[in-house]
């Protein structure tokens, strides 16, 4: 099972009145769709079983790295890969953290 939580800071949103919480999940609904993966719901995303939904998530995760709002709005993405099904207790990975260090260790993203 793969899974990717998203969550928006809802209050500096409406504060801001750039956006709207619903117009930054559609962004992130249409990639999805494209990919194409699965939406649960608002913010959350599932794999679908194709051998090819981890090199998908990453792509939009890589995207998701390159988009000015999603760094000034996003305050959570969790990731969730148990590929395997080994794991009877998933522990989320903060994405956001991560993203930090992806151009540190040599994944660029242009």
């Amino acid at each position: 099972m793969l899974k990717l939580v998203i969550a928006f800071d809802e209050e500096k949103i409406k504060k801001e009145q750039v956006c709207t919480v619903e117009m930054l999940y559609a962004k992130i609904d249409r990639a999805i769709q494209k990919a194409p993966l699965r939406k649960v719901k608002d913010g959350i995303y599932m794999d679908t079983g194709n051998p090819m939904d981890l090199t998908r998530f990453f792509g939009i995760i890589a995207w998701l790295k390159q988009m000015d709002w999603f760094h000034r709005y996003a305050v959570q993405m969790d990731w969730y890969n148990d590929r395997k099904g080994t794991r009877f207790v998933l522990e989320p990975e903060n994405m956001l953290e991560d993203l930090s260090l992806w151009d540190t260790v040599g994944i660029e993203v242009k």
